[in-house]
């Protein structure tokens, strides 16, 4: 089970996280619905959604303010799910420190750019860590609402049974 804590400035920590659906969206691909072909996702927009397993963080989230979903149950005795949806942005803001990705292989270290960062759509991640900063705003009717922005990221991946015998290759620069 993931372990949340509440940092200084709001920030969240959640250590062993799992993704809530197994689509990132870390390149910042469009994304239509597949039925109604509406666009939900605009280009160029990066984000991934992270499972809260505990019920009582989940709850005490949403009461800040935090925009806490429930994944859609299929079957009546299928657990409850909590998400957040948290954007990833290299743009700097203001008196906020750079996004860090970092990547961990059983060979390497590498912190992951805006170029590199889409390397983790097709990745399978053997554990993530991440803090999760918020940025307060006002709705249009006036109440106030918390946006899910990645602050650090620490992703193990797994490395599969080639790659473990033969290596990885490196690719020449086009």
């Amino acid at each position: 089970m993931s372990k949340c804590t509440f940092l200084t400035k709001g920030r969240i920590l959640i250590e062993d996280a799992k993704f809530a659906f197994r689509k990132t969206n870390f390149s910042g691909e469009e994304i239509r619905d597949p039925k109604t072909n509406k666009i939900i996702n605009t280009e160029g927009k990066r984000n991934f959604s992270v499972v809260i397993e505990d019920p009582d963080f989940a709850q005490e989230l949403a009461e800040l303010g935090w925009n806490v979903k429930l994944k859609k149950q299929y079957n009546p005795d299928d657990p409850i799910i909590h998400y957040i949806d948290v954007e990833v942005s290299f743009r700097p803001v203001r008196n906020t420190p750079d996004l860090e990705v970092r990547m961990i292989t059983d060979k390497a270290q590498v912190f992951l750019s805006e170029d590199t960062i889409e390397i983790l759509d097709h990745s399978e991640i053997s554990t993530l860590d991440v803090i999760i900063r918020p940025y307060t705003y006002t709705k249009d009717n006036g109440e106030d609402a918390v946006k899910a922005y990645l602050h650090k990221m620490v992703v193990v991946i797994e490395t599969d049974v080639l790659d473990k015998k033969w290596g990885s290759m490196e690719y020449p620069e086009e």
